[in-house]
């Protein structure tokens, strides 16, 4: 092959290419605990709205979830993040008729406070009420309807079998 026929060959032809970095913008993680002053979290009150942007799932020593948000605060709009747990994610998996809620819908998430836990003695659990808009369509300049665009969740990769092939 002649060098510069490959569109993906790196050859002289494509050095004057402007790269841009890639990165990831910060978030905050959303505490619900008021008193509570660990670095990296925040509290917003008890009641948190914003748009459901995206999820990472099993970070972490416990293999949690965690659900980012875009949430106006302080007169931007941010990204902020949440942990998981057994009662967020029942209700992001299966809280629109038992399918997951859609990337891209408004949600409100409610902090009704805790409740003792029956897993271990003198431990607690947060409880939520969680609402979500679907997102909706916009009318487009030409007018017809759009969907609105939202980032889309990574594919996961393929498992292997434990012989590696």
């Amino acid at each position: 092959m002649v060098a510069g026929t490959n569109p993906y060959s790196f050859t002289k032809n494509h050095m004057s290419r402007q790269y841009e970095e890639a990165t990831q913008p910060l978030s905050l993680s959303i505490s619900w605990d008021h008193e509570e002053d660990r670095k990296g979290y925040i509290y917003l009150g008890e009641e948190v709205e914003g748009r459901y942007v995206g999820k990472k799932e099993n970070v972490g020593e416990n293999k949690a979830n965690i659900y980012t948000l875009e949430v106006e605060h302080e007169g931007e709009v941010q990204l902020f993040s949440l942990w998981g747990s057994m009662l967020l994610d029942s209700k992001f998996n299966e809280g629109h008729h038992y399918k997951p809620i859609p990337v891209g819908s408004f949600i409100k998430i409610v902090h009704q406070g805790t409740k003792p836990s029956t897993r271990g003695k003198g431990k607690t659990y947060h409880v939520f009420k969680v609402y979500f808009e679907l997102p909706k369509r916009e009318m487009t300049e030409a007018g017809s309807e759009e969907e609105v665009p939202v980032a889309k969740p990574a594919k996961k990769a393929p498992v292997e079998d434990e012989s590696g092939y």
